[in-house]
């Protein structure tokens, strides 16, 4: 297999198995359509983007090489996918929240700041593009521009999957057109972002600190 292809072939797979981005993803599609759930995703891969570039750089190794600096990443990622977990739930508990087939309100920056911030502190995805871009770097070719192949192709992966994800829970949703259907589905998305807070709070408190 060309090993551009084998490239293309493991960032699908990674990018398509479920995490706290995939979630975000499907979640907002399901409350709010396709183009809800696009700020969402541009915020996702923006931050991949993000992640990727400061891999690609000495601060990366620096903080992939530091167990403090790893258990506070972990330690802040924790946080944040737990105060999404408590929203969604809280969205639901508030009243008048859901009447019929109304759905949350969710400005537009929040969603894209929402998906930024899942995928900034994720600390498995420096380690992840540690490990996965030098195998693909060939000595013999100018780096830079490999990098950019490598990363540019990565967020467009990306972006499509995010997006087949979106669309098939768009076109589920319009089953569900019940107002507490779509609650219960809010709050199973709440506790799943509090099952990883819980399990990237326990690596980070299993992890060595020094």
């Amino acid at each position: 297999m060309d090993t551009f292809a084998l490239y293309l072939l493991l960032c699908g797979l990674t990018i398509a198995s479920p995490g706290p981005g995939v979630l975000l993803t499907v979640n907002n599609a399901l409350l709010l359509q396709w183009r809800g759930a696009l700020p969402g995703i541009l915020g996702v891969v923006l931050g991949i983007l993000l992640v990727a570039i400061l891999s690609s750089t000495a601060l990366g190794a620096l903080v992939s090489s530091s167990p403090r600096a790893l258990q506070g990443l972990q330690l802040l990622g924790a946080l944040y996918l737990g105060w999404l977990g408590l929203s969604r739930l809280r969205q639901d508990s508030l009243p008048g929240q859901r009447t019929g087939t109304t759905r949350p309100a969710i400005g537009v920056a929040r969603r894209l700041r929402q998906g930024l911030l899942v995928s900034l502190t994720n600390p498995k995805l420096i380690i992840f593009f540690l490990a996965l871009f030098p195998p693909f770097i060939q000595a013999d070719r100018p780096v830079l521009p490999q990098l950019v192949l490598l990363v540019a192709s990565f967020c467009l992966l990306s972006l499509l999957i995010h997006c087949s994800y979106a669309g098939a829970a768009a076109a589920l949703s319009t089953r569900l057109t019940a107002g507490s259907t779509l609650a219960r589905l809010n709050r199973a998305a709440g506790g799943l972002f509090l099952l990883f807070a819980a399990l990237l709070l326990g690596a980070a408190l299993g992890a060595p600190s020094a």
